[in-house]
């Protein structure tokens, strides 16, 4: 866990982790990310939910998602863009709850994230410490 003021310039400065066959995500979420990262308050050592959807976004281009990737998709679709909604079908508004086994998955997927986001940190402020 890092302390306060690592953690402050980890948010300020870690990178959105995408798909590698991707090089970055749209601005509009890049932004998106930026401002949800910020408004974290601590280190819980994962990304945040707006995080992972820039991923998983990002991999759907290059893999068709299984049932459980998708409803994973879906339930932090929903959960994030909650004012699109009344534009989207009832399919997207039907994700509103994982079960166990998908939470777990998509758990380990923002500590990935995460930790991935925490390495590219390091290395690109490899000299810049303090």
């Amino acid at each position: 866990m890092l302390d306060k003021e690592s953690f402050n310039d980890f948010k300020n400065n870690c990178p959105i982790i995408v798909d590698k066959r991707w090089l970055d995500c749209p601005e509009g979420l890049r932004k998106l990310c930026i401002e949800k990262r910020l408004s974290k308050d601590n280190d819980d050592e994962m990304c945040t939910d707006v995080e992972a959807i820039a991923y998983l976004s990002s991999a759907s281009l290059s893999i068709p998602f299984s049932n459980q990737w998708y409803r994973i998709y879906m339930y932090l679709f929903h959960k994030e863009f909650k004012s699109l909604l009344p534009q989207l079908d009832d399919e997207f508004k039907s994700t509103k709850k994982l079960s166990e086994t998908e939470n777990n998955e998509l758990l380990k997927l923002k500590r990935w994230i995460y930790t991935e986001q925490l390495k590219e940190f390091k290395k690109r402020n490899k000299g810049n410490e303090r």
